[in-house]
């Protein structure tokens, strides 16, 4: 299982993810890929993901 790096914030009372999870591809794929992968990425561990409109 993957493991998405964390930073410890502060005196260490709190956790943030280094990275995130973008979801533009190119070239574009159907939504259900998508959805699935963004899946996948929350199983992993992801909590973020870079989305926008302009990608559909």
């Amino acid at each position: 299982m993957a493991v998405v790096p964390e930073v410890i914030l502060g005196s260490g009372d709190g956790t943030m993810l280094m990275i995130g999870m973008g979801t533009m591809v190119d070239p574009p794929v159907d939504k259900e890929t998508t959805k699935v992968a963004i899946i996948e990425a929350i199983k992993a561990g992801y909590r973020h993901f870079d989305t926008a409109f302009i990608y559909q």
